[in-house]
């Protein structure tokens, strides 16, 4: 029950000081109800394209296939993603260092330095460069990549056995048990589109008042988490959720994902091994009314664990009211947070190519192995009615085209497919901005080399602003890797570099 009874001014304390009690279980889990379903509904017609432009990318079709008819999917679009992306991972990074530091004064160099080194093996370690790929990826279908940055400091009991010496010549197995670091830094990990429910009306995540992120866990994970040192949810309310499974709803919503949507493999995963146990998690990131703040931190972070279960409710993480959170949109819109995707622009051109293609592709097999026309009265088993050479079809009267005829297709409508098709692929090049020269392809016989370079530097400036976005994404993501490092980076910290280049400690030596 919620107390409405406000706490007993302390001497000097106004009407503006913050409640001690504040407000009950139920009334968190109303307000991060209320603003996951507002931002869901907000965002469901976007999320009901997604499948369609995830499907033309992969070349999938949904729906009924006829065997007598051609069902092939022309790789524009997947050409052109992957191209950019290829790209785009290349350019971000590729090279080393991933990202660089400069000081003002001249003696700051040295610092700069060792930051640079650092913040760059740190994102090695994060595996930057398979989840960049997942991330621009993300940006491409969808419209806009989204990303989630924090610190991971994973321990578990584990047994080693070693040969110790316990006499000249002499040694014997020993078995140690300790508790070995697996991992201890900041990671970043790209979310799911449909797993992130931003404020509707902002464009961008540093403007928002709040967003919300679903995510699945593991009730096991979940109880060794809250064991640790410095455990991330709350141990009591973990405890609570064995006697608080998913209800109804959320298991269907569950299963509905799982068979619907993108990453429905770590879905299909964790709903058919058998001693899993999947907990509902939705994180709201943001500022929450005064009575929801006994401390007087608005910015919060409150997870709400099955619907049922607030899990985590304290100040935000990063410490300076910075949402964990980072967007990218190779191609922004002024008035939405989602951008206008690559394969949104070349939906439509895909599909009318496909079917070009598969009716040219009808036609020739119609040419190649023709119907024919056969007199009922000629005594002719059709089933016997298939060609190879030297063979001989027995019939009764006359042996011409009055009892058997192939019906021939007219085939000179067929080259006018050969050039819609190749007009719709520049049609997607023009609103991707993923031109043939950059994938790799050809251009006409009769062009000149000039003309070639003409047409590929247009291209790389229009897709310098995408990388040049890009870059943006990775100087935030270096700085929030720098801001975690000040938190919780344990000193002195030993960074083993193979190389000319060694860091042994970082306070100031290195």
């Amino acid at each position: 029950m919620e107390n409405r009874n406000p706490a007993p001014m302390r001497p000097g304390a106004d009407s503006r000081t913050p409640r001690v009690g504040g407000v009950s279980e139920a009334r968190k889990i109303e307000l991060v109800d209320a603003r996951w379903r507002h931002s869901m509904n907000y965002n469901q017609g976007l999320f009901s394209k997604l499948q369609r432009w995830y499907d033309a990318y992969r070349g999938v079709w949904q729906g009924r296939l006829a065997q007598f008819r051609n069902n092939v999917s022309i790789p524009f679009t997947f050409a052109m993603i992957q191209s950019d992306v290829a790209r785009k991972v290349q350019t971000s990074f590729g090279s080393w260092p991933i990202v660089s530091f400069e000081g003002y004064a001249p003696e700051d160099g040295p610092r700069a330095k060792k930051n640079e080194v650092l913040i760059s093996a740190q994102m090695k370690d994060a595996d930057s460069i398979v989840k960049g790929i997942d991330f621009f990826l993300q940006a491409d279908i969808c419209g806009t990549g989204i990303a989630r940055y924090g610190w991971k400091n994973l321990k578990r009991k584990t047994r080693i056995r070693r040969m110790e010496q316990v006499a000249p010549g002499y040694s014997i197995p020993v078995v140690r048990e300790y508790d070995a670091t697996m991992f201890d830094g900041p990671i970043w990990e790209p979310i799911d589109r449909l797993d992130f429910g931003q404020q509707p009306g902002k464009n961008h995540i540093e403007d928002m008042a709040w967003v919300c992120h679903r995510y699945y866990a593991d009730l096991d994970d979940m109880l060794d988490d809250v064991e640790s040192d410095q455990p991330y949810f709350d141990r009591a309310a973990v405890l609570r959720l064995a006697n608080n499974p998913m209800d109804e709803q959320t298991a269907l919503e569950f299963g509905r994902r799982r068979v619907t949507y993108r990453n429905e493999y770590d879905y299909q995963a964790r709903a058919n091994e058998r001693f899993a146990k999947p907990v509902e998690i939705i994180e709201m990131h943001g500022i929450v009314p005064r009575e929801f703040a006994p401390d007087g931190i608005r910015h919060r972070c409150i997870a709400v664990a099955n619907g049922r279960v607030v899990v985590k409710d304290r100040e935000g993480p990063m410490g300076n009211s910075q949402k964990p959170f980072i967007g990218y949109a190779p191609m922004p819109d002024p008035y939405s947070f989602d951008g206008t995707s690559k394969a949104e622009i070349a939906f439509g051109p895909q599909q009318t190519a496909n079917r070009l293609s598969n009716q040219k592709l009808d036609a020739l097999d119609s040419l190649i192995d023709p119907m024919y026309v056969v007199n009922s009265q000629a005594n002719i088993n059709s089933q016997s009615l298939f060609t190879r050479a030297g063979r001989i079809i027995l019939v009764d009267g006359p042996s011409d085209d009055t009892s058997i005829r192939p019906l021939t297709t007219d085939m000179r409508g067929l080259s006018a497919a050969y050039t819609e098709v190749s007009q719709l692929f520049q049609f997607m090049q023009l609103g991707t901005g993923e031109t043939e020269s950059l994938m790799g392809g050809s251009g006409s016989s009769r062009e000149t080399a000039r003309g070639f370079l003409g047409r590929q530097e247009n291209a790389l400036t229009r897709l310098a602003m995408e990388s040049r976005l890009a870059d943006e994404m990775i100087e935030k993501l270096g700085n929030a890797f720098r801001h975690m490092d000040r938190m919780w980076l344990s000193m002195p910290h030993e960074l083993q570099i193979l190389g000319s280049l060694q860091v042994a400690k970082l306070t100031g030596q290195g």
